[in-house]
C-alpha cells in the first residue's frame, strides 16, 4: 500500500484543495458522503507527507518536533473546540502554531533529556 502514497503528497495537497474549495470543507462531523470524502482525503495526504520526504529529519539535525506535536496537539483542539472557536482559517492556524510551540518546548526540555539519559544507560 505503500506505492500510493510514497511520493505523492503535492497531488493529495492539490486534490484536497480542489475537494475542499468545490465540493465540501471537512468536519468532525460526517453529515454527509462529500465530507467523509474530505476527511479521508485529508487522511491520504497526512500519511502521504509522512512517506514522501523521509530524508527531512537530517536536515533538521536532530530537532524533533513530531512527537510533541502528536501529543500536544488534540488538547488544543479540544481547548478550542470548547471555547467555540471553530470554522475559522485563523483559529486552525492558531491551533497549529501553538502545538507547535508546545512541541518544540516538549523536546527541548523532555525529550532529548530524557533521550540523552536512554544513550547514557545503554551504554554503561
Amino acid at each position: 500500500m505503500r506505492f500510493l502514497f510514497e511520493g505523492k503528497a503535492f497531488y493529495y495537497f492539490v486534490s484536497y484543495l480542489l475537494y475542499v474549495s468545490l465540493i465540501s470543507e471537512p468536519s468532525y462531523y460526517i453529515t454527509s458522503i462529500e465530507v467523509l470524502g474530505s476527511n479521508l482525503l485529508l487522511g491520504c495526504l497526512t500519511i502521504s507527507l509522512a512517506f514522501t520526504k523521509v530524508s527531512i529529519g537530517k536536515s533538521l539535525r536532530g530537532f524533533d518536533l513530531s512527537y510533541g506535536l502528536y501529543v500536544y496537539h488534540m488538547i488544543v483542539v479540544n481547548i478550542f473546540v470548547q471555547m467555540g472557536l471553530l470554522y475559522e482559517i485563523k483559529y486552525a492556524i492558531t491551533v497549529l502554531v501553538i502545538s507547535m510551540i508546545l512541541g518544540a518546548i516538549s523536546w527541548f526540555f523532555i525529550e532529548k533529556r530524557v533521550l540523552s539519559l536512554k544513550n547514557k544507560l545503554l551504554w554503561h
